[in-house]
């Protein structure tokens, strides 16, 4: 509503109210000035109305629907109403023209008779046909508005060229150069790979410049130019193919321990280094075709790190290893070999019974543990026992590593021994006991 600020104050502003609760949205000077700036608000059929967007909740993307109207109470209308125009929609974001005469955000341009002003179009909305120009000092009311023909002069046609150059690995960093003629041309080039930008450069004397990194596979790649104001039309380069190779990598495949006796924990530590891209993935521990273990890779930087547990049940002898990285979508793969060496394992064999001193006669029960390091896997084989020296026949190992015999009835103190014969990753051991006769 265009109203004095008050009873006190003789300045004529714009105050938005809220249609619902009547509080107070906006207030805005007329014309822009609060009386410092003649603008001759009093006395005239012309003036602009400001309202602020944010003030009122439109933001970019809102088109309002306005209508504007006068009223008195001394007009004829029982509403008050004294003139009206068609209601009419309008984006205050994207108008179609908008002006500068040195000021920023001025609504009036200021200067002698035949002054120059500055008019801007619009790159994306269409021009419009007519503009209403207000000259609010004009002396007589008839020539304080004026509604002026545009002529939009057809923007300069443009063209756009793209090179790319640089290393042609995935990861790589490549250098996109657009050349848009004419050099006069203004705004920026998006850079584009099929319909996916890639980057985006401000162009400067005809030439705008970027670099991207781009996967492994064939794309194609563009320069769209995109002017900043109507004088130029936008262009588009041709599509450049560009194929882009795997990265090359090496591999480190290195052991904890190169030979170990049989059960020992030994880990494998295997890095995967990409010369442009970062390799991704995991890597696998094979024998002969036959895989042992598979780590996940941890990526740092260009690098990535598997550290894979061998098998404790890697038999006795000697183990060649290839350390397998199969390749990603970006990086080549690679394999590195090692040689790891299985040596027997000490057995702790021990020799037990449920009493070392017996009656004549007894025919005692002993029990053989077979026991390699902790961690290791459980002993399996045979195990002899000599009764002085007697060998009764071999009996094999339980599940547990343990084997019990019966001994023939005896009469006198006699020597017990235990033999294994080692299996299995396992050396042969023995244990001796006596066992008295009472």
């Amino acid at each position: 509503m265009v109203q004095k600020l008050n009873d006190s104050v003789d300045v004529t502003v714009q105050i938005t109210y809220d249609w619902n609760t009547g509080a107070v949205l906006d207030a805005q000077p007329i014309n822009g000035y609060f009386g410092d700036v003649d603008t001759t608000v009093f006395d005239n059929n012309v003036l602009v109305v400001p309202l602020s967007l944010a003030d009122i909740g439109i933001a970019p993307g809102i088109t309002p629907t306005l209508r504007v109207w006068t009223s008195t109470q001394y007009a004829p209308d029982p509403s008050g109403e004294l003139d009206a125009i068609d209601a009419f929609t309008v984006d205050p974001f994207t108008p179609p023209y908008w002006f500068d005469n040195g000021a920023v955000d001025s609504l009036w341009a200021t200067g002698a008779n035949a002054s120059t002003v500055a008019v801007h179009r619009s790159t994306t909305t269409a021009p419009a046909p007519q503009l209403l120009v207000l000259h609010s000092h004009n002396a007589t009311t008839t020539t304080r508005a004026q509604v002026v023909d545009v002529t939009v002069p057809p923007a300069t046609p443009t063209t756009t060229a793209l090179k790319v150059t640089g290393d042609k690995h995935a990861g790589a960093e490549l250098t996109l150069a657009a050349t848009v003629s004419p050099a006069a041309a203004t705004g920026t080039v998006r850079f584009l790979d099929g319909q996916t930008e890639v980057a985006t450069a401000a162009l400067v004397n005809g030439s705008a410049t970027a670099t991207a990194r781009l996967g492994a596979g064939t794309h194609a790649l563009s320069a769209v130019y995109v002017p900043d104001t109507g004088a130029y039309a936008a262009s588009t380069s041709p599509v450049v193919t560009v194929k882009v190779a795997k990265s090359g990598s090496r591999m480190s495949f290195t052991l904890s321990q190169n030979s170990a006796a049989y059960g020992s924990a030994t880990t494998a530590t295997v890095a995967v280094t990409g010369r442009t891209a970062a390799p991704s993935g995991t890597v696998e521990i094979r024998e002969r075709g036959m895989v042992l273990g598979t780590g996940d890779l941890v990526v740092d930087g260009l690098t990535g790190t598997a550290t894979i547990a061998l098998p404790t049940t890697l038999g006795v002898g000697s183990h060649q290893l290839t350390a397998v990285y199969a390749s990603s979508a970006d990086v080549d793969g690679v394999t590195s070999q090692r040689t790891y060496r299985v040596t027997p394992a000490k057995v702790t064999l021990t020799l037990g019974t449920g009493s070392w001193s017996v009656p004549r006669g007894t025919a005692p029960v002993v029990t053989v543990t077979a026991k390699g390091p902790d961690g290791s896997p459980v002993t399996t084989g045979r195990v002899t026992i000599v009764v002085g020296l007697r060998p009764l026949p071999s009996v094999a190992l339980a599940a547990d590593g343990t084997a019990s015999v019966t001994l023939p009835r005896l009469t006198s103190t006699t020597l017990v021994t235990a033999l294994y014969s080692g299996g299995n990753g396992y050396a042969p051991a023995a244990a001796v006991g006596t066992i008295r006769v009472r």
